[in-house]
């Protein structure tokens, strides 16, 4: 009997030896686990605890690394550029961890990362923004510009901030960024005036973009901004922005592929086609957008790829196009903010003799993972005469014809080895948002639909793919990077 319950004591102190061994070993995981997330990003070496390891593999993704100023920034192949937007993402984590936990050290982290994204911004007219520059290494677009989606996360969490804090640096700071959504984007800003109201610019680009995603971030942005501090002056931005989206949000709806449009603006490729050894030379191009106006295409390559251009490495003089070859094809920007009102594309040529010149758009098929209209097969619009007194063509374009120019969102975010749709559900989420601001009816009507065009994927032919995940990835990816 002594033997049995010798045995038994042992047996049981072995087993409380185990469970503190593995208990320990799990902590010391953990902490482990904790210090190698520090080393990845680098917050140890500027004294702010932690992120989010359930946001990993986003942080991951973006290749978070902090500065020395305490600024996450994106780790490029030879620096850390100081993303604008990236600011948003850490304020908003550490204020999450404060909320859940009231540890103070969350809330002295927030304020740290902010004070430090405060001081990156720089003051514009009567605003402070966040600069894109060119030389950072974060954009294809050729000049700086300011996000209206940036300005806005940091309006909200700067607001939220100055409640906790009382600090008024960051009170200031947020009027200052709220005024940034009124400049219009003629004079540099993110404001655009349009036929049936005004939108805000995810990026000021020459020809409006009208960017879903962007837009409506940054108003429902506004509205919690205005939650917070109670402002005047956002309540009255959040209803006339509510008030556009009501009149416009139909075109973004594409029922055919259970989808929804990224941009209201797109890429189009039109080629022109000079027959029987034509060889004229162009000497200007237009294009036209009903109630938006006339832009220009220029005869040199562009690095804007959201703007109107030859497509021609060479180095050409600007103001004259000789043309040399067969076919020579352009980039485009065509806009449905003037639906049903077709865009038209217009060239002027010098010729001495007469010739025959037809005029082709590059059309094809819904593609998963790519961001526009890729062409895989050319639809006539039309052959045009031209002599030296007819020295212009001049084609409309119908939409039947350019359906996809406005494209659908697409798969090409990739976490965890896996393909999502990042815009769709936040079009989804946001309609579903603005409605309980509004109750408007339109904005549930998309909420609901939005939805069941993601349960449909399964069975449609253009989302079959292994490599895709069609549930909602989260919150956080909605700016490229």
């Amino acid at each position: 009997m002594k033997s049995y319950q010798k045995t038994s004591s042992l047996f049981t102190f072995r087993k409380g030896v185990l469970l503190i061994t593995f208990l320990g070993i799990t902590i010391a995981a953990f902490f482990f686990l904790t210090a190698k997330e520090s080393q990845n990003y680098g917050t140890d070496e500027v004294d702010l605890p932690p992120l989010q390891t359930t946001r990993k593999e986003v942080y991951d993704f973006y290749k978070i690394r902090f500065l020395k100023d305490g600024y996450p920034g994106k780790q490029l192949k030879d620096k850390i550029a100081p993303h604008p937007l990236y600011g948003a993402f850490v304020i908003g984590d550490y204020l999450k961890q404060y909320d859940l936990t009231k540890d103070e050290k969350y809330l002295h982290a927030a304020v740290k990362v902010a004070r430090a994204s405060v001081d990156r911004m720089e003051q514009f007219k009567d605003a402070l923004v966040f600069w894109y520059k060119p030389d950072m290494g974060l954009t294809q677009f050729p000049a700086k510009f300011y996000s209206g989606l940036t300005q806005s996360r940091y309006l909200v969490l700067l607001g939220r901030l100055y409640k906790v804090t009382n600090d008024p640096l960051f009170i200031e700071s947020s009027r200052r960024i709220l005024e940034s959504l009124f400049i219009k984007q003629s004079d540099g800003g993110v404001s655009k005036q349009f036929h049936s109201g005004v939108s805000i610019e995810e990026y000021p680009n020459e020809i409006p973009l009208y960017t879903l995603n962007g837009w409506l971030t940054a108003v429902i942005n506004v509205k919690r901004y205005t939650d917070v501090v109670n402002s005047a002056r956002a309540k009255e931005l959040f209803q006339q922005h509510v008030e556009s989206i009501e009149r416009i949000i139909d075109f973004y709806d594409v029922e055919e592929l259970a989808n929804s449009r990224y941009h209201l603006s797109g890429r189009c490729s039109l080629k022109l086609r000079f027959l029987r050894d034509f060889r004229p030379i162009i000497i200007r191009g237009s294009v036209n957008i009903p109630k938006e106006g006339d832009f220009p295409i220029k005869l040199q390559q562009s690095k804007n790829f959201y703007s109107n251009y030859i497509r021609d490495k060479k180095d050409v003089n600007a103001n004259r196009y000789a043309v040399t070859t067969e076919e020579v094809e352009t980039n485009i920007i065509l806009s449905m903010i003037s639906f049903p009102e077709e865009n038209s594309v217009s060239f002027e040529l010098e010729t001495s003799e007469e010739g025959e010149v037809e005029v082709l758009i590059g059309t094809g098929d819904y593609d998963l993972f790519s961001e526009r209209l890729r062409p895989t097969r050319w639809i006539s619009l039309g052959k045009f005469n031209v002599s030296k007194n007819t020295p212009k063509i001049w084609v409309t374009i119908p939409w039947h014809k350019a359906q996809l120019v406005a494209y659908p969102t697409n798969f090409l975010r990739k976490i965890g080895g896996k393909n999502y749709n990042v815009y769709h559900y936040i079009h989804m989420k946001s309609m579903k948002t603005l409605y309980a601001y509004t109750k408007k009816e339109k904005f549930n009507k998309y909420s609901l639909k939005w939805l069941r065009y993601t349960q449909k994927w399964h069975e449609m032919e253009p989302y079959k793919s292994e490599k895709i995940e069609f549930r909602p990835l989260g919150q956080g990816l909605d700016e490229k990077n």
